[in-house]
């Protein structure tokens, strides 16, 4: 399925058949972007070792998304950069770190503005249901396990 993204990323899309319609030209140009005059940079966003495999083996530049479980990163870091081949899309392992931060006048109000993204990451890593993101005001008010107050 990756490589029907990367078709329908291009700038020629891809064709389509629409079978059993009534039309007289029964095939269709599907694009992912109707303006694109080049294809966008491909990024592959993974959250398990399939992934980074995935994509070594196609030579994409890939993140590893350390936000969703915490752990892992090394291993599929070192697993993309040990089988990446090279490709159209990078000639070499190519990635970057992605950081969760806040800023404000004082360390007490950083730390209270982003605690309700703070809370939301203890939900996912525990397999809450995801929900709507809490005001600060509100998320103040939320009950956490032990589990969850020790990833916040």
């Amino acid at each position: 399925y990756l490589d029907d993204v990367v078709a329908l990323m291009s700038p020629g899309g891809v064709k389509v058949s629409l079978e059993g319609r009534n039309l007289l030209d029964q095939n269709y140009i599907l694009k992912a972007t109707p303006a694109a005059v080049s294809p966008p940079k491909l990024w592959l966003l993974g959250s398990s070792m399939y992934s980074a495999h995935l994509a070594a083996a196609k030579g994409l530049p890939y993140v590893f998304a350390h936000h969703f479980s915490g752990q892992g990163t090394e291993e599929a870091l070192a697993v993309y950069r040990e089988e990446f081949r090279p490709s159209e899309f990078a000639d070499t392992p190519t990635t970057f770190m992605t950081v969760n931060a806040c800023v404000a006048e004082t360390r007490a109000e950083a730390q209270e503005l982003i605690r309700p993204n703070l809370q939301m990451m203890a939900w996912l890593r525990t397999g809450e249901p995801l929900r709507a993101l809490d005001l600060v005001e509100d998320s103040a008010h939320n009950q956490l396990t032990v589990q969850q107050q020790a990833i916040v």
